[in-house]
């Protein structure tokens, strides 16, 4: 059995499960169990990882909810980091037990004893690796990433071998993409319709996409800067927009482009489209 730690993200969650898929069906052999941090302020997480849990019940893939547990106040944190964690930290206990109970329970199911294999943790999990070296069993860290920025991650191993050396070896798997989840799982969803035909329209590989992840957010100063990066550039753009927290916490709501990005929806016509909450989402 593999053990796949995803953080409570969905830019996190979806890519971990692509990959437990893609592990389960190497081998009929091999299950792999998900331990589902609980994340209440988050429904679009918890959602898609019961949409999941149900269309891979076949594929020898096994969800498992964690018991929710209350944090001190936001208030008592100096950065989202932090929060989180402390929140990845609190459940290590937890997911110590729902390990050993499935294996248990699958050693008693199939008249055999299930070997733990693997713990693969997200790269904002890292604080489970210590369960890892509990149930004395390889950790290996899953890191997501954008293509951009793993263009940029692939290339500091050539840096790396300019001042150090290492005996361990990192590789890539992917792109790990849902493209069949369900539509209804994204609840934040903003003109999702007019956005993919808008997209259909449009030149192949003509665009680019602006997104800073589901916990992303930007100032107004730094929305104005980018405004003018992409004027100045003059490219087809899909920008998706939200307000920064009024505290700490996650960005929910989209941000109103009529005071932040004035005048470029005016200058750019046809040449790139907000998920926005302005009135005026194409331009």
């Amino acid at each position: 059995m593999v053990v796949i730690i995803p953080s409570p993200g969905i830019g996190h969650l979806v890519p971990m499960i692509e990959f437990a898929r893609r592990i389960a069906n190497r081998d009929d052999q091999i299950s792999v169990m998900i331990p589902i941090i609980p994340t209440p302020n988050m429904p679009m997480v918890n959602q898609y990882a019961k949409s999941r849990a149900k269309a891979y019940a076949a594929n020898n893939i096994q969800f498992i909810d964690l018991p929710l547990i209350d944090l001190p106040p936001k208030d008592h944190f100096r950065s989202m980091e932090a929060l989180t964690s402390l929140h990845v930290e609190s459940y290590k206990p937890h997911v110590k037990q729902a390990i050993t109970d499935t294996l248990q329970a699958e050693s008693d199911s199939n008249s055999v004893r299930v070997r733990l294999a693997a713990l693969v943790v997200d790269v904002l999990c890292i604080e489970i690796i210590d369960v890892a070296k509990e149930l004395e069993v390889p950790p290996y860290l899953f890191f997501t990433s954008p293509a951009g920025f793993l263009g940029f991650m692939l290339h500091l191993p050539t840096l790396d071998k300019e001042t150090t050396t290492s005996e361990f070896g990192d590789f890539s798997i992917g792109p790990l993409v849902d493209v069949t989840g369900p539509d209804d799982c994204y609840l934040e969803k903003v003109g999702h319709d007019t956005i993919m035909k808008w997209l259909d329209d449009q030149p192949s590989s003509s665009v680019v996409f602006l997104c800073f992840g589901s916990m992303g957010s930007l100032t107004g100063f730094q929305v104005r800067e980018v405004a003018i990066g992409l004027e100045r550039a003059k490219v087809r753009f899909l920008w998706s927009l939200r307000e920064p927290p009024k505290a700490l916490g996650l960005s929910s709501k989209y941000m109103d482009l009529e005071k932040e990005v004035n005048g470029l929806l005016e200058r750019s016509l046809g040449m790139g489209l907000f998920a926005g909450g302005s009135r005026k989402q194409r331009c």
